[in-house]
C-alpha cells in the first residue's frame, strides 16, 4: 500500500455504491458530524487511477456535506472487482 496525503475530492472517482448513498442517510450524517469534530482519522482508499476502493461515506460525507476540498487517502494496488465494505 502506497500512502497519499491529500487529493482534491474531485479527483476521486466515485461509482454506483457511492452514489447510492442518500444524503440523508443517518449512516453518512454520523460520519459527517464525527469528521468535523475529530477530524478524519481512517483515509479512504483509492487504486492507482484513483477510484475509490474503501471509504464511500467518508468521501461522501466529506464532499457533500462538510463541503471540504480535500481528503486524506491511500493507494492501494487492486486488482479485479474487489471490493471493501463501504464505510
Amino acid at each position: 500500500m502506497q500512502e497519499g496525503t491529500y487529493i482534491g475530492v474531485g479527483k476521486v472517482k466515485t461509482d454506483q455504491e457511492y452514489n447510492d448513498i442518500a444524503l440523508d442517510d443517518p449512516h453518512l450524517l454520523e460520519i459527517a458530524e464525527d469528521i468535523r469534530i475529530e477530524q478524519l482519522t481512517q483515509p479512504i482508499v483509492v487504486n492507482s487511477d484513483f477510484e475509490i476502493v474503501d471509504g464511500r461515506y467518508r468521501l461522501k460525507a466529506v464532499k457533500e456535506i462538510l463541503r471540504q476540498g480535500k481528503i486524506k487517502y491511500t493507494i492501494k494496488n487492486v486488482t479485479g472487482d474487489h471490493r471493501f465494505n463501504p464505510s
